[in-house]
Order: structure tokens, then C-alpha cells, then sequence
């Protein structure tokens, strides 16, 4: 069950990365739900935010080590959806991984004891962290051995959440997500290959595909993320790892077909190898969400492509 503090009608919550794709979809769908959100980005993009009822704009970086104590001050829940790599990071960057995620995370949960912040959610990986030797679809308890150091780092995070836990009582949730799609709130940005496939397409450049279409992700909608996050977030949650999905697998050559014919664009595909950091396949398994929590009402592929196509269009024409 959650401390007593959290029986107060009002909850206040820090979204950590509150301007980025998960991170402002979050902060509104927690907004929606009563509580009092304090976002928290350098906002160096759009501001999502502004004049929204119950979301407290503060800007900062996650390594100013003093601006995080400050964003802390009075809240009881913090919502950590910030980080500065990808996937892709290969192995000739092996710090920064450290340096500007890992670090700074760790300093924060010592911020969260000093604070007295009892409750936190760690936004992690469900396509980097598995075994890739072992079949997909992945559940909470398959082996972990990520392929990253994207992946490596998530995992030790997820360790020092475990951690502080057990040595501080800060009760932690880590939410494993798949390939999420979609754009933040605020305006449409290049990250991730529906992203980037319809950002090229109206450029009219070619898209670029990683190998032979063949890889396998579990996609899921942004906006879908944030909803089930909130309810996890609202209740006593009986796991303390969820998987964060919709369970199906596409590969990307369905992908890039459904968005030629979403586009009515006849694109060139520029084919180019995969990096050695990624997986082949990355579906999860969503049984436990989905028994404790029921199964969502998802956004599907092809209607969320097309709300995406459609806010480009938006975009261009204005």
C-alpha cells in the first residue's frame, strides 16, 4: 500500500523530462487524473504546457544538481522520463551513458531521501534490456542482457531504484516500455522510425531501413504509455516491474507499407546495415499489466500513423 501521505486528495507529482515525447503526454494524462504535476525539462523545444490547468512549468537540467533539489520540494511522487541516448549509441561513447544518465539519476534519488519522496517510476526499456537469445515475446522474468550500452545502463538504473528501496524505503516502479510512437505534445520531432519515415516523406527524401525489413518491434502508442502509467501510478500496484506494450509484433517492412499507403506515397527505401546494438526482435509479453490492470483500449498502428500524417500535413499547410 502507498505511505499515508499519498491519502491527501492532492498528490503532487515531478515529471522529470516533461517536455519530451512521454514525458508531456504523461505530465496531461496525470494532470487529467487530479494530480498536481511539476514539470520539469529544459524546455529547449515548444513548451507544452502553456496556461494548462494543474501542470507547474520549472525548468531545469537534470545535471544542476541544486535546481533538482528544489524541483523536489514538496512532492511525493516523482516520474523519471528523462534521458540523453538512444539505442544506437555505440561502443566508441561509452560515458555518456554515465555521465548524463546514470549519475545524475542516482544523485537524485539521494535527493529523493532528503526530500522525503516516497514513491518513484523509472521509465525503462523493454526492447534494449532482454536476452535476445531467448524467444520473444519477453516477460518481466526473462533474462536481461542487454546488446546496448543504452540497455546496460537502464538495467543498472533499474538497480539503484531496487536499491533505494530496499535501503531507504522509496517504493519504485520500473516500467519496461516498447517502441513507442507518436510525437510529444508540444510539435513533431525526429526520433524513431515512424518519426523519422513521415518527417522524410514530407521532405520528400528517401527513408532510410536498418537491414532487410525483417526486425520486430512491439509499437505502441504514446498517448496509450502515459494512460497506463497513470493507472499504475492511481493504484497499489501488486509488481514493482511491469512491461509496457501492446504485445503484437510488426516488422518494420508492415510498417513502412502501412505508411505508404496511409501517405499514398511511393517512397524510396535507402537500405543501410543494422547496428550492432540492436535486436532483432523486441516484442513483450503484457500478461501482467493485463490481468492486474485489464487490457487497454489501444491505439492501433494505423490509426495513430494517420493522426501523426495528419499533424505533419497540419504543420506544412499552416
Amino acid at each position: 500500500m502507498y505511505p499515508l501521505c499519498l491519502t491527501r486528495t492532492v498528490v503532487n507529482a515531478l515529471v522529470l523530462g516533461a517536455n519530451g515525447k512521454l514525458g508531456s503526454h504523461l505530465s496531461q494524462s496525470l494532470a487529467s487524473a487530479g494530480f498536481t504535476v511539476r514539470a520539469f525539462d529544459r524546455f529547449s523545444r515548444p513548451n507544452a504546457f502553456a496556461a494548462t490547468p494543474g501542470i507547474e512549468v520549472f525548468s531545469g537540467d537534470l545535471r544542476d544538481s541544486e535546481r533538482v533539489r528544489e524541483a523536489l520540494e514538496g512532492q511525493d511522487m516523482v516520474f523519471h522520463a528523462l534521458w540523453s541516448t538512444t539505442p544506437a549509441t555505440q561502443d566508441n561513447d561509452l560515458q555518456s551513458d554515465v555521465e548524463l544518465n546514470l549519475l545524475p539519476t542516482v544523485r537524485m534519488l539521494e535527493q529523493c531521501v532528503d526530500a522525503g519522496v516516497n514513491k518513484a517510476f523509472f521509465m525503462s526499456s523493454g526492447g534494449a534490456v532482454y536476452d535476445p537469445a531467448y524467444p520473444t515475446p519477453h516477460a518481466e522474468t526473462s533474462p536481461l542482457k542487454p546488446t546496448s550500452p543504452y540497455g546496460h545502463v537502464k538495467v543498472i538504473t533499474e538497480g539503484y531504484f531496487e536499491y533505494f528501496g530496499d535501503r531507504y524505503g522509496i517504493d519504485s516502479t520500473i516500467f519496461r516500455i516498447a517502441n513507442l510512437f507518436g510525437f510529444p505534445a508540444a510539435a513533431p520531432v525526429k526520433r524513431g522510425l515512424i518519426s523519422v519515415a513521415l518527417r522524410r516523406i514530407v521532405a520528400g527524401q528517401p527513408i532510410t531501413r536498418f537491414g532487410d525489413g525483417s526486425m520486430e518491434r512491439d509499437y505502441v502508442h504514446v498517448t496509450d504509455v502515459a494512460r497506463m502509467i497513470t493507472q499504475v501510478a492511481q493504484a497499489s500496484p501488486e509488481h514493482d516491474v511491469y512491461n509496457v506494450g501492446t504485445g503484437v509484433g510488426s516488422t518494420v517492412t508492415e510498417v513502412l507499407s502501412l505508411i505508404r499507403e496511409i501517405t499514398g506515397t511511393d517512397f524510396e527505401i535507402d537500405q543501410i546495415p543494422v547496428p550492432l546494438t540492436f535486436q532483432q526482435s523486441a516484442v513483450l509479453d503484457v500478461t501482467r499489466f493485463d490481468t492486474e490492470f485489464g487490457r487497454p483500449d489501444f491505439i492501433t498502428l494505423e490509426a495513430g500513423i494517420s493522426r501523426m500524417w495528419k499533424q505533419l500535413q497540419e504543420l506544412r499547410d499552416a
